[in-house]
């Protein structure tokens, strides 16, 4: 046995994992198309409505990303450092089970990483997701039955687990929920002792940039997904149009306030990190640049942090910061 949730709503404890038979005659229309869902209908039902469309089969990141590895590498996740710490779990699970939560699992991305081949042998893996269209993700391809479970959760609350984890992940995530500092309590409390946590949160920014985030998100954030898509369309175009023009600004002095450093910046670069994003990535293209920017400006939470703020989470709960 692998997991063991206990849903209190329905009153039954689920048993997930290599010797456990997950059909529809056990558990009900909870379990449908490979997932295990423990929301039903959500609560936060405008944050699972935009990631329903940004990791839908019809937009299929996953496949972008999948044939695409080096496109990743632009990406700020890419840049962290992580893909070390994930370097290091995998190794552990060569010779021991290693129990992964992956907290907000999006569109798989986390979950194809670990299974790369040669995939460890000791990997268990259960990612959840608020969203409705985790069916759309795909198992690495030699990820045995019993290895990945997708569970829909809002991971806001506490998985309902009887046995912790030896690693948790967020990634990207935990500043669209509600309360982060509470998410990271409730990441926090499913943790074995000894065990491993690894978040990642945006950034407060200069003062002109959070100022037009905010104004942009009372606009932006009330849409309909499709709508919002539309907007982040626009802003990759932007995006690609400042970086077509190659012009590039140099800043003589250091700017605190804004939080601009004197050096010479692509235009587009500036603009984006420091003004409006309007993220373009060639290797991106057109409809992934779209995704990444939708990202931004819809969810109906996007809290911003100093690490301070961060470390604090860590204190709490009386997890050592190693990085």
């Amino acid at each position: 046995m692998n997991f063991t949730i206990k849903d209190t709503a329905a009153n039954i404890t689920m048993k997930l994992g290599s010797d456990a038979v997950l059909n529809a005659s056990t558990f009900g229309t909870r379990w449908q198309n490979g997932v295990l869902d423990l929301v039903g209908i959500p609560n936060d039902e405008a944050t699972a409505d935009h990631y329903e469309l940004q990791w839908s089969g019809e937009v299929e990141f996953q496949n972008f990303a999948r044939a695409n590895p080096h496109a990743m590498q632009a990406t700020r996740g890419k840049q962290m450092g992580r893909p070390r710490f994930y370097h290091e779990i995998r190794e552990m699970a060569r010779s021991h089970e290693v129990r992964v939560y992956d907290a907000a699992c999006g569109f798989g991305g986390l979950m194809d990483e670990f299974f790369a081949d040669p995939i460890p042998q000791g990997l268990i893996y259960l990612g959840a997701d608020i969203h409705g269209s985790l069916a759309d993700i795909r198992r690495p391809d030699g990820a045995r039955a019993g290895r990945v479970t997708l569970v829909r959760w809002d991971i806001g609350e506490r998985l309902p687990v009887l046995e912790p984890f030896d690693v948790v992940v967020c990634r990207a995530s935990i500043h669209h929920t509600k309360q982060p500092d509470r998410t990271f309590d409730n990441l926090a409390s499913v943790l074995k002792a000894g065990g491993r946590i690894t978040i990642s949160a945006y950034a407060r920014k200069g003062n002109l940039r959070e100022a037009v985030d905010d104004g942009l998100r009372t606009v932006t954030a009330p849409m309909a997904p499709r709508d919002a898509m539309s907007v982040g369309r626009e802003l990759a175009r932007f995006g690609q149009a400042l970086q077509r023009s190659g012009a590039h600004i140099t800043i003589d002095k250091d700017m605190p306030w804004l939080r601009v450093k004197a050096d010479e910046y692509p235009l587009q670069a500036l603009i984006c990190d420091h003004l409006l994003k309007c993220w373009w990535n060639d290797s991106f293209g057109e409809d992934y640049s779209t995704d990444v920017n939708y990202d931004c400006y819809h969810p109906i939470y996007v809290y911003r942090f100093l690490i301070n703020d961060i470390e604090t989470w860590f204190v709490k709960n009386c997890i050592s910061l190693q990085h």
